[in-house]
């Protein structure tokens, strides 16, 4: 399955340190600029509210700095670069703030969004035996996190580090199974596509800036997928016998980094 990546390089929104992201995706790589950015951020309260993603203005979040009221009372900085503004969600914000927990204070940085495009697949039986296969998949369109967020490094209030070795982290399609659900005859079709996002140990990250509140910045990863309907038919070679399975699935499309500025 090849993959092509659509190029979003950010432009600091404040000044910030030089540093290459590389996203690997069935085994091609795809280098973006990137800038490590500073800034501080707010709260969550209850996701349901429709009011929980509009500043005080009753603006929708927007590219740049944005403020969140929560239910509590409590804010919560969000710092979006224009690049990313079509491809950074109000649902990804609520992922971010869901899976930390934050509960106010906290600033959120947006450092990368890295997209890929599907192709159509083209799946070959050359040298098959006993089988052949044919597998379809029909996109839904529903973008959900495809896994938890992955933490790459923490750093002190006007400090700055470097990782002590190379980060990478590598997520794969995810199969519906269980109870009465079918499973694919095998891998195959993009089925099997996965995603790897990786830093090198070259890479500077910086902490929070001297005079806030926060005296600690976290970086971490997180993968998107969308979700998929699949159906598999298995061909006996010789009798010319079909079975067919079918199911859904989630495949990687998108990785996220960014950071969280905080007191601990």
């Amino acid at each position: 399955m090849v993959k092509k990546f659509r190029k979003k390089p950010i432009k600091s929104l404040m000044f910030a340190a030089l540093v290459t992201t590389v996203f690997t995706h069935i085994g091609l790589k795809y280098s973006a600029v990137a800038y490590a950015s500073s800034t501080p951020e707010t709260a969550l309260i209850s996701v349901t509210d429709p009011d929980i993603f509009r500043d005080d203005k009753g603006k929708e979040l927007r590219a740049g700095r944005n403020k969140l009221r929560l239910i509590n009372g409590e804010e919560i900085n969000i710092i979006i670069p224009q690049e990313f503004k079509d491809t950074f969600t109000q649902e990804n914000v609520k992922d971010i703030i869901s899976d930390n927990n934050l509960k106010g204070g906290e600033t959120i940085t947006i450092h990368n969004v890295i997209v890929t495009e599907t192709e159509p697949i083209t799946e070959s039986n050359e040298g098959r035996i006993i089988y052949n296969y044919s597998t379809s998949i029909t996109y839904t369109g529903t973008e959900k996190a495809l896994s938890n967020d992955y933490f790459i490094i923490s750093v002190a209030k006007g400090a700055t580090k470097k990782l002590t070795s190379n980060f990478s982290q590598t997520v794969t399609t995810k199969i519906d199974v269980g109870t009465g659900k079918d499973s694919p005859f095998q891998l195959s079709g993009g089925l099997e596509s996965k995603a790897t996002y990786s830093q090198t140990k070259e890479r500077t990250f910086s902490g929070p800036p001297e005079g806030g509140k926060a005296n600690s910045r976290e970086y971490r990863v997180k993968f998107y997928g969308r979700t998929f309907n699949w159906t598999q038919t298995r061909t006996t070679i010789l009798t010319g016998t079909r079975v067919t399975n079918k199911g859904t699935g989630l495949q990687p499309t998108k990785a996220l980094e960014y950071s969280i500025d905080h007191s601990i």
